[in-house]
């Protein structure tokens, strides 16, 4: 078995591509990946770096019902103005409607019996 460092000295290779190549994402994928081509893992201290533990991010159960209850959350973006809003529906002529939405009595009734 070869020890990393070696492995990474004698080919040159940035590890950070070496990484990225071979869709190295986590800890334990990239060390069963040395493992399976018979080369020591580094040390742990070079592991820390390369894969940062993860950040914690600890939920305020307050904040979160405050969110849940209508209070806008600070990254939401602000609402959008609806720019036809009042406005006439262009695309209905008036006096086309059919007359259960008019509300009233069929008018081209009467206008065809003058």
């Amino acid at each position: 078995m070869t020890t990393w460092e070696n492995f990474v000295s004698r080919r040159r290779i940035d590890v950070k591509a070496f990484v990225a190549h071979n869709r190295l994402s986590t800890r334990e994928l990239f060390l069963s990946h040395l493992k399976e081509h018979g080369i020591q893992p580094p040390a742990e201290e070079f592991l820390s770096t390369l894969f940062p533990p993860p950040v914690e991010v600890k939920i305020d159960a307050n904040k979160t019902a405050k969110e849940e209850k209508g209070a806008p959350s600070q990254s939401a973006p602000p609402p959008r103005s609806d720019p036809d809003k009042g406005k006439r529906d262009h695309r209905i002529a008036s006096g086309s409607l059919p007359p259960e939405d008019r509300g009233d009595k069929d008018t081209r009734t009467r206008r065809n019996l003058r």
